[in-house]
């Protein structure tokens, strides 16, 4: 899979995402920024993401 579909921002109450066994990954939803209840977000170290969606940074519940 190189790319989640777009209606996991639907989730809206997810407070996990484990994506980290997606090493072919090459972007993430543009409207992750949805997911307001996201807490964690697990990636493969070896993800070949192009890009962050800028609403990443709207998630204010993500920790590291």
């Amino acid at each position: 899979m190189t790319k989640l579909p777009d209606s996991v921002t639907n989730l809206l109450t997810m407070q996990v995402l484990d994506l980290s066994l997606c090493s072919h990954l090459t972007e993430l939803p543009r409207d992750i920024r949805k997911l307001v209840n996201l807490k964690h977000l697990y990636l493969d170290p070896s993800v070949k993401l192009t890009h962050m969606p800028k609403g990443i940074g709207e998630l204010a519940s993500l920790q590291t």
